[in-house]
């Protein structure tokens, strides 16, 4: 496997990995807000900002997942 193949995959794993913390970040805010008067913000980013994050995280992770497949597939029917 070559040098790009793996930094591309190690960049979306990476991406996706951000992406569920960032999931779990907001889930754990929203239950403790849930549970108590407590107002929770961790970086003044409050539970909707960490779900919106994660999920635009794992779109840019579809997305690049995605070229490196048709590139792939580009290098296939040129090869016929």
């Amino acid at each position: 496997m070559s040098l790009h193949k793996t930094l591309s995959r190690m960049v979306i794993e990476l991406i996706i990995a951000a992406g569920f913390l960032s999931i779990t970040v907001g889930i754990l805010q929203k239950l403790s807000n849930l549970g108590s008067i407590y107002d929770p913000h961790l970086m003044g980013l409050s539970p909707k900002d960490f779900i919106a994050f994660g999920g635009i995280a794992f779109l840019l992770a579809i997305a690049i997942a995605s070229r490196r497949i048709l590139k792939h597939l580009e290098l296939l029917v040129e090869r016929k």
